[in-house]
C-alpha cells in the first residue's frame, strides 16, 4: 500500500527527487505505449472496423476521462432522481469498486443494479429480465464496443485534466481528442476553482464545440448518524472541532465542503481510493482523533459502505460518529438538459 500510494504522488507530481524521476521517466515510456493502444482499440470501435453493438433499449453512459475523483456517483444520483423518477432506470456496472454500487444501490432501492466484466451480457440480461426504459452504463466512457443513446462526461474542474498525460504518467484514460465523442459535458466542482473554469472550457471548445456544457458544484446535505439510524442537522456542525477520514478520489474537495459549513477541522487521515479499512485503521483514526482534542468523527458516505459493524461501533464509542451526505446542485441548463434528455431518447 506505501508504494502504491507512493507511486500515486509520484503520477500528481508531489514526489520529487531522482528515484522520483527516474520512476517518472519509466512511467512516461509506458505511457506511450498505452497510448498507442488506446488510440488502436478507438480507432477500430469508432471508425467502423469493428462493429458496435446496439441494443434495444436507450442507454445514457456516465463516465470520465480521467481515473477517480470526478464525481460521477453522486451525479448518476442526481441524474436518476432528477430526470429519470418516473422512468424504470437499471444500471451496468463494471462492478469493480463495490462501495460505489452499494452507495448507489443504498440510495435508489428502486433501481436494478446490475455488474460483472461483460457489459454486453448484463444488458441483455437487463433487457430480458426486467425490461427498463432506460439503462445508465455506469463508468462507460470508455466502452467502446456498445452504441450509446447519449455520452455524458465528467470533467473536474479542480483537477481536469491531471497533468495532461496518459495512464500510468498521469490520470488520463484517453487522449483528450477523444471528448470529440461525448454529447454532454459536466464540469463538476466549480466553485472550488473558479479561475479555472474559463480556460477548461476553452479546451473542450477546441475539441468538441457541439456538446452540451454543464456546470454543478457538489454540496453538503445532511448528515447521518450510523448507530441511531437517524438524520442530523448540518448546522450542529458549525464552530466544532471535528477529526475526518476518507478513501475517495478528492479528499480534498471533502475537506473544502467541510469548511464551507464553518467546522473546524482538528486533524485528517487519508487513504488510497476505494482502500478497505483494517481494524488497524480505525484504531489509527480512533487514537489520532483523540490526541487532536476532537469530539465529533466525520467520513463520507462512500467510506461508511466499507466499515463493517464493529468498526463503526469503534469510531462511535468516545466520538460522535457522522457521515456527511453530498449532492449535486446544477447551475441553470435543467431544462436544457431534460428538453436534450427527451430529444435523444424520444419519450
Amino acid at each position: 500500500m506505501k508504494l502504491k500510494k507512493y507511486l500515486y504522488q509520484v503520477v500528481i507530481d508531489k514526489k520529487r527527487g531522482s528515484i522520483a524521476f527516474v520512476i517518472r521517466l519509466f512511467l512516461l515510456l509506458l505511457s506511450y505505449v498505452y497510448f498507442i493502444f488506446i488510440k488502436m482499440l478507438v480507432f477500430f470501435y469508432t471508425g467502423g472496423l469493428i462493429p458496435r453493438v446496439a441494443f434495444d433499449k436507450k442507454i445514457i453512459s456516465i463516465g470520465n476521462i480521467t481515473a477517480g475523483g470526478t464525481g460521477k456517483t453522486p451525479f448518476e444520483l442526481f441524474m436518476v432522481n432528477t430526470f429519470l423518477a418516473q422512468k424504470k432506470v437499471t444500471i451496468i456496472s463494471r462492478g469493480y469498486n463495490d462501495d460505489e454500487l452499494d452507495l448507489l444501490q443504498y440510495n435508489l432501492p428502486q433501481v436494478k443494479i446490475l455488474s460483472g466484466k461483460n457489459r454486453i451480457q448484463l444488458i441483455k440480461k437487463a433487457q430480458n429480465f426486467y425490461n427498463p426504459d432506460i439503462i445508465i452504463l455506469d463508468d462507460g466512457f470508455q466502452q467502446w464496443r456498445i452504441k450509446k443513446d447519449i455520452e455524458i462526461v465528467l470533467i473536474d474542474s479542480s483537477n481536469p485534466f491531471s497533468n495532461g498525460r496518459l495512464l500510468p504518467a498521469g490520470l488520463l484514460r484517453e487522449p483528450l481528442s477523444s471528448l470529440k465523442r461525448a454529447d454532454v459535458f459536466v464540469l463538476t466542482k466549480v466553485d472550488e476553482c473558479p479561475e479555472n473554469l474559463s480556460s477548461i472550457k476553452k479546451v473542450i471548445k477546441k475539441i468538441n464545440h457541439k456538446a452540451l456544457m454543464l456546470e454543478c458544484y457538489h454540496k453538503a446535505s445532511g448528515l447521518y448518524e450510523p448507530i441511531a439510524k437517524k438524520n442530523i442537522n448540518l448546522e450542529l456542525l458549525q464552530n466544532e472541532k471535528v477529526f475526518t477520514f476518507c478513501a475517495i478520489g478528492s479528499a480534498e474537495s471533502f475537506k473544502r465542503t467541510l469548511k464551507k459549513l464553518n467546522v473546524n477541522i482538528a486533524g485528517y487521515i487519508d487513504f488510497l481510493d476505494h482502500h478497505q479499512y483494517t481494524n488497524n485503521n480505525i484504531n489509527t483514526i480512533v487514537n489520532a482523533a483523540a490526541a487532536s482534542e476532537a469530539k465529533i468523527i466525520i467520513t463520507t458516505e462512500k467510506d461508511w459502505m466499507r466499515l463493517d459493524t464493529n468498526m463503526i461501533y469503534k469510531l462511535s464509542g468516545k466520538h460522535k460518529f457522522y457521515l456527511l451526505k453530498i449532492a449535486i446542485e446544477l447551475i441553470d441548463k435543467k431544462e436544457i438538459i431534460n428538453e436534450k434528455l427527451s430529444k435523444l431518447l424520444n419519450y
